[in-house]
């Protein structure tokens, strides 16, 4: 993988017929925070996307819930994908995955008993978002990571065993989403096809930093530019990496500067 600023003029000659900047939300466009509510999308922030989204396609994809990542976001007129692609809304589309809903029963069923199991440990944060739910223990302390992640598997293992659900883990999360064959890898084709219907042609660009991105990474790589949001160098698909959400905010406020330089509608 190669930096991303450090390779811009190679980037920029990439970006001329136009782009389509999609981006995770959570580690990427804000840093990591203990409890998710406190992940706060700054107000400069904002504005470039409303700047970016003037001329350009803009897409936010998360494993938040659809309305949540709306409401935290608060950008008129671009593209949010909810609960890890699973529900979609932006111009011309309205998307919910057929056979996600069907979960919300058991989703709800395995909160509550995680809820009562979980309880002891300071710091667990369980977020039930209908279709799916999270597991957040970025904050529990005292070595006790192993025994959250224990108990856990053990609430799950039963409903496992029967299909329906599946477990994703991530940065100190542990997620459980219906089990269909979809992820942020098939959003994001979703949401360029139906962007290329609207506009043409556009070079799609897709910024992430978990392992649920590495779905999505492989879609871009076949037609556009994926980035890595990363401290550290580990295995990726992606083909650039920036270090830090503070290099997301430069990247963006480069592509706003030299937007007029980028084809558009």
């Amino acid at each position: 993988m190669k930096n991303l600023l450090q390779n811009w003029g190679e980037v920029e000659g990439l970006l001329r017929p136009g782009f389509f900047l999609l981006s995770d939300y959570d580690g990427t466009l804000t840093p990591l925070v203990g409890r998710p509510q406190d992940a706060k999308l700054p107000d400069d922030v904002r504005q470039l996307l409303i700047l970016l989204a003037e001329s350009h396609p803009v897409g936010i994809i998360s494993g938040r819930s659809l309305k949540d990542i709306k409401r935290i976001v608060d950008v008129a007129n671009i593209y949010y994908a909810g609960n890890h692609g699973l529900e979609i809304e932006g111009p011309g589309i309205r998307f919910v995955k057929n056979g996600a809903e069907s979960v919300k029963p058991i989703i709800s069923q395995i909160c509550s008993t995680l809820g009562r199991e979980l309880k002891h440990f300071k710091g667990v944060i369980i977020q039930n978002k209908g279709i799916t739910a999270s597991v957040h223990y970025r904050l529990v302390t005292g070595g006790k990571h192993r025994e959250v992640r224990r108990i856990f598997n053990s609430v799950v293992k039963p409903y496992l065993s029967r299909g329906g659900i599946k477990v994703l883990r991530g940065k100190k999360v542990l997620e459980l989403l219906p089990d269909l064959s979809w992820g942020k890898g098939e959003a994001v084709k979703l949401l360029i096809d139906t962007v290329r219907r609207e506009k043409g042609e556009v070079v799609p660009i897709y910024m992430g930093d978990d392992l649920t991105d590495e779905s999505a990474f492989r879609i871009i790589n076949e037609i556009g530019i994926s980035i890595l949001v990363s401290e550290g160098r580990r295995k990726s698909n992606a083909q650039y990496f920036l270090r830090n959400t503070g290099e997301v905010w430069e990247f963006m406020r480069r592509i706003a500067r030299g937007r007029s330089n980028f084809a558009t509608e």
